[in-house]
């Protein structure tokens, strides 16, 4: 079986998917670069509005459509552009055909090919690796857990769950390295497209309906991982809908002398190793704990507050009582008031003179309290202006679970 193209390959079709893909492909990289620079920028938003007004005009109905598919923040706005940026790719392939003589891009696709696959790759690999070694969805913080679930933003809900669960994080960034990984062989793209087909049809829809800020980013990955599976989709619908056989694909290499033959073969096994252990190994760097476990460290219900040199009684309407307080939560302390409102501190602790002394951000003057630890409780003591003591009893896993749920 011959694995070169074979000529007829290139009807009207294919020549203008491609065409469009490419304008497609070049349109995003504008955009990155007009990130950069006050020019491009302009440019790239002129042409960008220009394409969503055609959008608009052409199908007002689809517009309304997408406003309420996609309401939370700028959910919209993406769908229009992107919707833009696909017209406007469109009329860019229109123009192109209409100039240019070629018929055949066999060269050029396989290049565009090979630049598609590597670059899906090293970011799904970038962004697995932060899963697999969960550092993008960190355990949440005690703010996080204490805060009610109406005072949360759809944003901080996700991040919440994730961080909850390593073991789901891990299991979905196994999914990205494994899908990114066999999209740097010829053989296992289509493989490793079709993971990253339903992997990222996940993210897409998680970025959308909770609002993260990555929508545009994570369509493109979407688009990507589609584009590079759909170079055999005639012969997957052969085999798992028709079951009927399916020949080859074959696959024409790209022309390459001798000396190229022999840098590759040392650069792309340099480049599959850095792009695979890189992101995992600074993952594993960037989630070292910052501080050891200390001996105070816990979760404490207040069970006496002595304020202005009387006892506070334990009602949620004293907004200044504390009602729990969380020692070593990211190496610092956050006490929760009673109405709900959690405050963080920098916590120094000095074990030789038994001393606690927490420092506000904002920087109000820092309040030192001597401490005094037993079986079933933890005593600070402060200097009474205003807060002179708080007895704190130690919370057990399974009240912890309750509390911080």
């Amino acid at each position: 079986m011959s694995t070169t193209l074979d000529p007829g390959d290139w009807t009207r079709r294919r020549l203008w998917i491609f065409r469009t893909g490419v304008a497609l492909f070049g349109i995003q990289l504008l955009a990155s670069l007009g990130d950069t620079t006050n020019g491009a920028r302009g440019a790239a938003a002129s042409l960008r509005n220009a394409a969503r007004a055609a959008f608009a005009a052409v199908w007002p109905a689809g517009v309304e459509w997408v406003d309420r598919l996609a309401a939370r923040s700028d959910g919209h706005a993406v769908v229009l552009e992107l919707a833009g940026d696909m017209a406007l790719a469109v009329a860019v392939a229109a123009l192109w055909t209409a100039l240019g003589r070629a018929r055949r891009h066999d060269r050029f696709a396989g290049a565009m090919r090979v630049t598609l696959r590597y670059l899906v790759a090293i970011v799904m690999l970038v962004y697995g690796g932060l899963k697999v070694v969960p550092v993008q969805f960190p355990v949440p913080s005690a703010e996080e857990l204490l805060r009610p679930l109406g005072q949360r933003s759809p944003m901080s809900l996700l991040w919440a769950f994730m961080g909850t669960s390593p073991a789901y994080t891990v299991f979905g960034g196994l999914g990205e390295v494994l899908g990114g990984a066999l999209l740097f062989w010829r053989r296992t793209t289509t493989l490793g497209a079709l993971i990253l087909t339903g992997v990222l049809a996940n993210v897409v829809m998680l970025n959308f309906a909770y609002d993260v800020p990555v929508k545009r980013a994570a369509s493109l990955l979407f688009l990507a991982a589609l584009v590079l599976a759909s170079r055999d989709a005639a012969r997957l619908l052969r085999v798992l809908v028709l079951d009927l056989p399916a020949e080859p694909a074959g696959d024409a290499p790209l022309a390459a002398g001798p000396r190229l033959r022999k840098l590759r073969l040392v650069l792309k096994p340099a480049v599959v190793v850095l792009a695979i252990g890189g992101p995992i190994a600074a993952a594993i760097e960037l989630g070292r704990p910052s501080a050891p476990k200390g001996p105070l460290d816990g979760v404490y219900a207040v069970d006496r507050f002595v304020r202005d040199g009387a006892d506070a009684a334990p009602l949620r309407t004293d907004t200044a009582r504390w009602w729990r307080v969380v020692i070593g939560d990211r190496g610092g302390v956050v006490v929760e008031n009673a109405d709900g409102r959690c405050e963080r501190f920098r916590a120094t602790l000095d074990e030789r003179d038994q001393t606690l002394t927490l420092s506000a951000a904002d920087g109000r003057s820092p309040r030192q309290f001597r401490y005094e630890a037993a079986a079933g409780s933890l005593r600070l003591e402060g200097d009474g202006d205003p807060i002179g003591e708080v007895v704190l009893r130690p919370l057990s896993a399974a009240t912890v679970f309750r509390v911080l749920r």
